[in-house]
């Protein structure tokens, strides 16, 4: 067993920036995650190369709420397998069904601490909106690996060997 410490997130979130308007939270959300996008290339690069290993298999990728930096990531590496955007905006906001019980959590860790709105959230939006303005920024998610991350053809290779069964490889 390995463990890789690949902190992405370089610039603190700014909660005092949001700004509860139409957009309110996924456009908060996606700002972040377009930071973290390009503040954290080299670790990004690092972590994705490190999932694609035949040998890292299983692997766990996680953060301290499982859903920003983690659903960043798996975003990045679920577009790269060619996952259709709608099925890795439903993966991403599959992790709201433990909003309540991170929100209690953290709750009963910092009595009477103040929360911004969007504390423990992962609304559908916020990830549709950050890989449209990643794409909107690089053209694609693929093109934004290779020319960013440096992503080079040989680690989406072994990305598919890694983590795609025959019957995904095919359809």
């Amino acid at each position: 067993m390995r463990y890789h410490n690949l902190p992405i997130e370089v610039r603190r979130w700014d909660t005092s920036s949001y700004n509860d308007d139409a957009q309110g939270v996924p456009r908060f959300l996606a700002d972040r995650y377009l930071e973290v996008s390009e503040d954290g290339v080299a670790n990004l690069r690092e972590a994705v190369e490190t999932v694609s290993r035949d040998d890292s298999a299983p692997v766990v990728v996680h953060c301290a709420a499982g859903k920003d930096r983690t659903g960043l990531l798996i975003a990045i590496i679920l577009a790269l397998l060619g996952v259709a955007e709608d099925d890795i905006v439903a993966d991403y906001a599959l992790t709201g069904l433990a909003t309540e019980r991170f929100i209690a959590d953290w709750q009963a860790r910092h009595p009477g601490s103040p929360m911004w709105p969007g504390f423990g959230q992962a609304p559908a939006e916020a990830m549709r909106l950050f890989l449209a303005d990643l794409v909107a920024r690089h053209g694609s998610v693929a093109r934004y690996c290779a020319e960013v991350l440096r992503v080079g053809s040989g680690v989406v290779d072994e990305l598919r060997r890694a983590l795609l069964t025959e019957a995904a490889s095919a359809g």
